[in-house]
């Protein structure tokens, strides 16, 4: 009996080391750019929000998955950092939350390191599409949101997101 605890304990570790990145949510999806740019944006405590351009047909496929890569995190306090991510066309990008549409949000963890994260915007895309006029100029809307007491120095980059579908 002893000698199956020792073995299961010992073992732990190996299975751990299987289960993955912590930083990643999930392997199981085929991702590709949002966009053929392939930039990045840069969110600071001064400038808490920025936007990458959506290609038209995108909307209209609706992908299942959308990939983000926060490349870097300067956060020396280790402050919550929460991140919203809207689609909205490019003349409602600085106007209030209730004007464009929710696709998720994320915070980091820890909220000084880098990550992957998963958002499912297939249906505010399809919410966006229903109520929008038009389909030129759409942006994917990234806004940070720091705690509301001394804001501290923030500041994260996010790599131009991927899309993908679910693979089953």
């Amino acid at each position: 009996m002893n000698a199956l605890l020792v073995v299961l304990l010992w073992s732990l570790p190996f299975v751990g080391a299987s289960c993955g990145s912590p930083s990643v949510q999930s392997t199981q999806h085929e991702t590709r750019p949002v966009s053929t740019a392939r930039d990045a944006l840069t969110l600071t405590t001064e400038h808490p929000t920025g936007s990458f351009k959506l290609e038209p047909e995108l909307l209209s496929r609706s992908p299942e998955v959308l990939q983000i890569s926060v490349t870097k995190v300067t956060n020396p306090a280790a402050s919550p950092v929460d991140i919203f991510v809207y689609v909205a066309s490019a003349s409602e990008t600085n106007k209030p939350a209730a004007e464009k549409v929710l696709v998720g949000t994320f915070s980091l963890y820890p909220a000084d390191r880098p990550g992957k994260f998963m958002l499912g915007p297939a249906e505010a895309f399809r919410k966006f599409s229903e109520t929008s006029k038009s389909s030129e100029d759409v942006r994917l809307v990234f806004e940070m949101k720091l705690p509301a007491e001394n804001k501290p120095a923030v500041e994260v980059t996010i790599e131009s997101p991927n899309w993908g579908e679910k693979k089953v």
